[in-house]
């Protein structure tokens, strides 16, 4: 095989995030003096968005952030020494939480140091292990204190104009406004700030996932201080538009939170009497969470970074790519390295390629996944968010708005482009199926030739883990299977795909959004599986996926009720109704609150 074009490779891997981070920095009409601040010099700004240089993971991630460009939006593709780091990471806020005190700091102080994003990132946990394993306020202030003396020395909320800040940085400064409130020194000038810091949020962060989590978190300090105050009246205004913005999102992060401080305020209201659906809607979703995730699982946890992130690891997917394509390791490294061993070490999780190869990589093997690993991708910055906007809409069964984000796409970048387009094309046809625009044999025909590289038709079982919008093309796959009354065969693809995530090298913590989606339909075709409703609901009430909650729910209190548990399925039921209210999914709401109403249980509306 030759070697890859120079021109062809320009083409397809434009797109460095270096590029991206200067289209959207000349769009905001930031200096690179002042992205940069605290953080990087202008000089190494400017190599790295002429992709002269490698840059660290978490300085990229802070970079982005500061320009509103959420990691979101991007499936980051990781080397296995970027997973290995970010698991320790994950696993020291982990032992957080049981209390590992000693244990966990010999591992914060042996994590990589040196620079003013990783020095914060050590400071951030240090801060966490007084808070959560010690409780000890004072400390745990001081080291949120130099974490922000790291990256953010100067930032002013009263007088924030021009001001650019990432989601990790802001949730610094708020927890420190937390830690003051515990402490009781929120005065009027803590609530000015607090206010400012709602504004700032709401007028910088142009990322709407981003801005409904910190909001939240803003909002939820304070109507802390307002019921704490007496203002009980306040405090639920306050905490209802912070609990509208994220249930919007379809988020469930930080959603009791709010919820359980609408319940007190109310009940310091009515001295207790009042009874109404917010609180209604705390006690459900509280059972089900003790249900679930037992106590042990903290409701607040208001110190994490609530950044999420679609996660693959660079060896897997060019492993699972190479061998769907019939192709050897020689076959892949030739044109671009001597020999096959980097192939071979890449593939093993021994090492990885830097961004040039990586790029020429994934184009021999054609891999067009609008994917970042986080420093190759493709597409400019809105035709990818165009993209993931789509891929919400189609995931949550809004095919007309779908439709409409595709063909804004397709009038951008050209019809013929479009067409081209495996992922595109599959995504079209996804809203094809929604909107009842062609057969369903006629769409199943062509989404299974669009998928060949990555299920074997044959067997059913998938050549690799599933990406992007994979699990939706392979979701509506089913429902054609199951249309053409072929539901067996639907039922082992799905499976087969869960299995293949499940078994995946990354935790199911970033893989989860798929994982849920693909498990909750997998549950309506299948009706009744008690262990694997409740490992769906619990990967959701961990990880945030608030708007399938209600589906996964109605399988689990369906389970219950198989079960002849009465006790549980009256329970389940009311939360099952609850959350389809909160989320907005009325026909399960309205099922049952029928069901509900037959067997005369009261509820508020």
């Amino acid at each position: 095989m030759s070697g890859v074009d120079s021109n062809e490779d320009e083409y397809a891997y434009g797109g460095l995030l270096g590029t991206i981070i200067k289209e959207q920095r000349d769009l905001l009409g930031i200096s690179r003096e002042s992205l940069g601040r605290n953080l990087v010099t202008g000089q190494t700004l400017k190599k790295l968005e002429k992709g002269e240089c490698d840059s660290d993971l978490w300085l990229v991630t802070v970079l982005l952030q500061r320009l509103g460009v959420s990691v979101n939006r991007f499936e980051m593709i990781l080397t296995s020494k970027e997973y290995e780091e970010l698991l320790n990471v994950e696993a020291i806020e982990k032992d957080l939480f049981e209390g590992k005190y000693e244990e966990v700091v010999k591992r914060i102080d042996a994590l990589e140091k040196g620079t003013p994003v990783r020095n914060m990132l050590v400071c951030r946990l240090r801060a966490m292990a007084e808070f959560y394993a010690k409780k000890d306020h004072e400390k745990a202030l001081k080291w949120l204190e130099k974490a922000v003396q790291e990256v953010t020395p100067d930032f002013d909320p009263m007088n924030a104009e021009g001001e650019y800040l990432s989601v990790v940085e802001l949730e610094n400064l708020l927890a420190i406004e937390k830690l003051r409130f515990l402490d009781g020194k929120a005065d009027s000038k803590w609530e000015q700030r607090i206010v400012k810091y709602m504004s700032f949020i709401l007028k910088r962060s142009s990322d709407e996932d981003d801005t409904a989590l910190l909001y939240a978190k803003c909002c939820w300090l304070y109507a802390s201080r307002l019921l704490e105050k007496g203002n009980a009246s306040g405090a639920i205004g306050v905490a209802n538009k912070a609990l509208k913005r994220l249930t919007g999102r379809g988020f469930w992060d930080f959603a009791e939170p709010l919820l359980k401080l609408i319940n007190d305020a109310y009940s310091v209201k009515s001295n207790g009497k009042e009874v109404n659906f917010m609180t209604e809607c705390y006690k459900a979703m509280s059972y089900i969470r003790q249900d679930v995730c037992g106590d042990g699982y903290p409701m607040d946890r208001f110190l994490e970074n609530s950044a999420y992130r679609n996660i693959s690891l660079d060896y897997e997917m060019f492993k699972d790519t190479r061998l769907s394509k019939g192709m050897t390791q020689e076959e892949l490294a030739e044109g671009i390295f001597e020999s096959s061993k980097p192939i071979s070490l890449m593939e093993s999780g021994k090492g990885s390629v830097n961004r040039s190869n990586f790029g020429k990589l994934m184009s021999k093997l054609g891999v067009n996944r609008r994917r970042v690993n986080p420093m190759v991708l493709e597409d400019s910055y809105e035709i990818i968010c165009l993209n993931h906007d789509a891929d919400v809409e189609i995931s949550r069964g809004n095919f007309e708005k779908g439709y409409k984000i595709l063909k804004k796409i397709m009038s951008k970048i050209g019809k013929e482009a479009f067409e081209k387009d495996n992922y595109l094309c599959s995504s079209m046809l996804i809203t094809n199926y929604g909107l009842d625009f062609a057969p369903k044999d006629e769409i199943l025909n062509r989404l299974k030739k669009l998928s060949e590289d990555a299920v074997n038709w044959e067997t059913l079982e998938l050549k690799r883990v599933p990406f992007r919008n994979d699990g939706i093309k392979i979701n509506i796959i089913c429902l054609c299977m199951r249309d053409m009354g072929d539901i067996e065969n639907a039922k082992l693809l799905y499976r087969n795909a869960l299995d293949k995530i499940k078994n995946s090298a990354v935790h199911l913590r970033h893989r989860s959004l798929d994982y849920t989606f693909l498990g909750v339909n997998y549950l309506k075709m299948i009706q009744v599986d008690h262990e694997f409703s409740r490992e769906i609901l619990e990967l959701l009430l961990k990880y945030g996926g608030g708007n399938l909650i209600p589906h996964a729910l109605n399988h689990y209190c369906s389970s219950a009720y198989q079960r002849g548990d009465k006790d549980a399925v009256i329970k389940l039921a009311l939360s099952t109704y609850y959350s389809a209210c909160l989320y907005n999914v009325p026909r399960i709401a309205h099922g049952f609150e029928t069901y509900l109403e037959k067997i005369g249980v009261s509820l508020c509306c």
